[in-house]
C-alpha cells in the first residue's frame, strides 16, 4: 500500500483553507488534508498526531508565524513547515527562515507552493532515513560495547596518532589504571616505559605494515607475561591481550620437572 503524505494547515481564513486544499488535491490525489483555524486547534493537533509537512499562515488573531514555528519546532521537530501568506516583509520572511522555516510562500506566487510542499516530503523522507541510519549505527555501536565489556580479555582502540579511542574496563584493569585515564591520550604518553619494548615495536610495525600480529612477549617493567592479538586498520589498531603469566610459570615448572 502507498503512503498517503498528511498535510497540516494553520490558516483562520476559510478561503485560504480551500485554496490550499484545493491545490494539493489537484497535485496528488491521495495527500490526508488537516485544518486548524487557532493556536489552540494548532497546539492540539500537533500534539495528537504527526504530519509530513505543516502549512502556516504568518497572520491570524492569536498566533503569528514565527510563534506558529517556534511551536512546530518544539512539538514536531522532524516535521518540515512552510509559511503562506498574504503579507510578510523580508525582514519578517529572514525571521522566519531563521526560526526554522523549510520555505517561505506569499499568496500572490500561489503556483510555488505544491513545488515547496513536494520537496518539503523529500527533505523529511531524506532526514527520516538519516535518523533511523543514525540510530541503528547508535545500537550496532552499544551492542559491539556491550560484546566488549563481557569478554575476559582486554581490549584496546588506538587510532592512528595512537591516541585511546576505546579501551574496556578489563582491559583497564590488567593496565592497572581507570578507563577515564586513557581515552583521548597517547598510549605511548601513558606508558612511556614501553617504548623501546617488543610491545612497541609490534604496534609500529603492525600499523605501519597494515599486518595482523600476534605475540606472546614479557614486558619487563611490569614482570609480566601478555598475549597479544594486534588487528590493524588505516584508522589505527584493534587490540586484545590478557595476562598469561600464571600460564607461562606453570608451562616452565612441568618443564623442569620434565
Amino acid at each position: 500500500m502507498e503512503y498517503s503524505p498528511s498535510i497540516l494547515i494553520l490558516e483562520d481564513d476559510p478561503a485560504g483553507i480551500r485554496l490550499i486544499t484545493r491545490k494539493l488535491e489537484i497535485a496528488r490525489g491521495d495527500f490526508i488534508i488537516h485544518s486548524t483555524r487557532t493556536r489552540a486547534q494548532f497546539i492540539e493537533a500537533l500534539k495528537t498526531q504527526s504530519y509530513d509537512c505543516i502549512i502556516i499562515d504568518y497572520t491570524l488573531p492569536d498566533i503569528d508565524g514565527l510563534q506558529a514555528l517556534r511551536i512546530a519546532q518544539e512539538l514536531a521537530p522532524t516535521t518540515p513547515a512552510i509559511i503562506f501568506t498574504g503579507s510578510v516583509g523580508e525582514e519578517k520572511a529572514i525571521e522566519c527562515m531563521k526560526a526554522g522555516a523549510y520555505d517561505y510562500i506569499l499568496k500572490t506566487n500561489s503556483s510555488r507552493l505544491i513545488a515547496a510542499v513536494l520537496s518539503a516530503l523529500e527533505y523529511k523522507r531524506l532526514r527520516l532515513e538519516k535518523l533511523r541510519a543514525e540510530e541503528e549505527l547508535r545500537r550496532t555501536h552499544q551492542q559491539l560495547i556491550d560484546i566488549l565489556e563481557r569478554i575476559s580479555d582486554g581490549f584496546l582502540a588506538l587510532d592512528a596518532d595512537w591516541k585511546v579511542t576505546y579501551i574496556n574496563k578489563r582491559g583497564a584493569q590488567l593496565l592497572g589504571k581507570d578507563a577515564d585515564e586513557f581515552f583521548g591520550k597517547v598510549f605511548w604518553d601513558i606508558f612511556p616505559d614501553s617504548i623501546g619494548q617488543p610491545f612497541y615495536e609490534e604496534f609500529v610495525r603492525a600499523l605501519n605494515e597494515q599486518k595482523r600480529l600476534y605475540l606472546e612477549e614479557w614486558y619487563a617493567p611490569w614482570r609480566k607475561w601478555f598475549e597479544t592479538r594486534i588487528y590493524p586498520s588505516p584508522d589505527g589498531l584493534s587490540v586484545f591481550f590478557r595476562d598469561v603469566t600464571d600460564r607461562k610459570h606453570s608451562t616452565v615448572k612441568k618443564e623442569e620437572q620434565n
